[in-house]
């Protein structure tokens, strides 16, 4: 009989990708300072405005 640890481990590896591909995405997504966000904010808001 074949025991499920060999899948456990998969299982466990995959969950591991997963959550450090979330990390790493949210870092690169909060990398704006919040200078350079609110002036970012500024320009979609004039946009938004204007029509376009």
């Amino acid at each position: 009989m074949e025991y499920p640890a060999g899948w456990l481990w998969v299982l466990i590896g995959i969950g591991v990708i997963v959550l450090g591909a979330m990390i790493v995405w949210n870092q690169r997504r909060r990398r704006l300072s919040y200078p350079e966000k609110r002036e970012q904010d500024e320009v979609v808001k004039e946009n938004y405005r204007e029509g376009g």
